[in-house]
């Protein structure tokens, strides 16, 4: 299913994922959207794959799934003067593309990608360095999904349990530190812990009973001047557009003008981000009609009587008909098309 897919593979962290979604409704926050710590499924035969050695030259990869073909991660890695692997975030970037795409394909096609990957940027003996990574990220990802289905999910009827998001945090941290070591530990999962902490300090400032509101804003406000200036940055768009994005929305749902939205943006964000944003507009609005297009067609579909088999056929080839590649990726998220 498709939460179970962004959960293990493509979602937010654990603490953050819990957490963040009601924060940008509430007060526009920082946006939290960092890469998740990858999990694979269960379902997944990872005790069954093929041993982690370099990729053969023998070997003929099939062609990625139409909606992944051309999203190919741009990255380089990196190697120190001695040829020794240098972990880096676009390393798992790498890893995390191939592994979620586990609903379309075996693990072992996933990892016979990742090692011809590798295998075209690396040498000895970071290339050895490089797949004995990826064992230990599979294996993270596994002890991850367990803990996963074991702890208390952090939220409760009144608001955010703080003392379950800790014990969430504290066993994903010692799942990182029993997998890895500092340096792949910080460059896979340094960003991730950085927003993870200015969470619960966050929350717990928020929960304290003792402080008056002027003194939780006052240490709000402190949490976040102690944020690395990229996310601090980062953070301050994201009210903003925040802000603009529901005064936009409500001039929409009062059938204002074109104009007065462009003038809108334009105020707040600049002549270019305006134009930016209403040429989106016009996209989102031929996106929504050529989906539209496709639900009838889907339920004609739906209605003319076929098995089973030659229904999920014709909606199949109705997709690749309509919409490009990356686009029926999309698509099929919306249908809830993971099986």
């Amino acid at each position: 299913m498709i939460k179970q897919r962004a959960l293990l593979i493509t979602g937010l962290s654990l603490l953050v994922a819990t957490v963040s979604v009601a924060w940008l409704h509430r007060d526009q926050a920082a946006d939290l959207n960092t890469p998740a710590h990858a999990a694979i499924s269960a379902s997944a035969p990872v005790h069954e794959s093929p041993p982690l050695a370099a990729a053969r030259p023998d070997i003929v990869l099939p062609p990625l799934p139409p909606e992944l073909r051309g999203l190919e991660p741009d990255v380089r890695l990196i190697t120190d003067a001695d040829g020794n692997l240098v972990p880096t975030r676009d390393l798992r970037v790498l890893l995390d593309f191939y592994l979620a795409n586990l609903d379309q394909e075996p693990l072992g096609t996933a990892l016979d990608r990742i090692r011809a990957t590798l295998g075209k940027q690396l040498e000895e003996p970071a290339l050895g360095q490089a797949l004995a990574l990826l064992e230990r990220y599979l294996g993270y990802g596994m002890a991850l999904e367990k803990i996963q289905n074991t702890l208390p999910d952090g939220k409760t009827a009144s608001g955010f349990d703080l003392e379950a998001l800790q014990q969430r945090q504290e066993q994903m941290e010692q799942l990182q530190h029993a997998h890895f070591d500092r340096e792949e530990k910080t460059a896979f999962f340094g960003d991730d812990a950085e927003l993870d902490r200015y969470t619960l300090a966050r929350l717990a400032v928020e929960q304290n009973p003792s402080l008056t509101a002027v003194q939780k804003q006052q240490q709000l406000e402190q949490l976040t001047q102690q944020l690395p200036e990229t996310v601090r940055v980062a953070r301050k768009r994201a009210v903003i557009h925040g802000e603009v994005y529901q005064q936009a929305e409500a001039l929409k749902a009062s059938r204002a003008s074109d104009a007065e939205l462009y003038q809108l943006r334009a105020e707040k964000l600049g002549e270019n981000a305006a134009l930016e944003l209403a040429q989106l507009d016009q996209q989102q609005q031929a996106w929504q009609n050529r989906l539209t297009d496709y639900q009838e067609q889907k339920s004609r579909i739906a209605k003319a009587g076929l098995s089973e088999t030659d229904r999920a056929n014709a909606i199949t080839r109705l997709r690749e008909q309509m919409f490009s590649g990356p686009e029926q990726l999309r698509v099929r998220a919306l249908d809830g098309d993971w099986h």
